[in-house]
């Protein structure tokens, strides 16, 4: 798994608030229960809504919210780009930009947002998910 993390950049930390179970279920997994399977695996299933929170967001080594700041480019076509394209021309552009994401991240975790699960686009397998589980989201 850290090879996945590493490959991101960040690594989001969840805190899990509800139920668990470890047994393994041959009718799938119903969602809002935390299933640990020591010692190989915990997961929550798709569908989960409730109980799991986002708490955390740490930079791996060797990032930085530097990367993410895209400079605004210079568009003759549209006059509302040129105050952001020379605002980025100061010499404290890019350390303004890295704070108010830093200040913007650090206000969303501090909400403790809920965290949902959800079937990912193209998802082959949610209509086998949602005839076994009629109720999901």
């Amino acid at each position: 798994m850290s090879n996945i993390l590493n490959q991101s950049g960040a690594k989001l930390i969840f805190e899990w608030s509800g139920p668990s179970d470890s047994r393994c279920l041959a009718d799938g997994y119903p969602p809002d229960i935390l299933y640990d399977q020591f010692p190989h695996r915990a997961f929550v299933p798709v569908g989960t809504r409730s109980h799991l929170y986002l708490i955390g967001l740490e930079l791996l080594d060797g990032f930085s919210w530097e990367i993410a700041v895209r400079k605004p480019k210079f568009k003759l076509i549209k006059p509302q780009t040129w105050k952001l394209w020379l605002q980025s021309k100061h010499h404290q552009w890019l350390e303004r930009e890295v704070a108010r994401i830093e200040d913007e991240v650090a206000n969303i975790v501090t909400k403790r947002p809920n965290a949902k699960i959800v079937f990912p686009p193209g998802c082959d397998y949610e209509w086998i998910l949602r005839k076994r589980f009629p109720n999901l989201p």
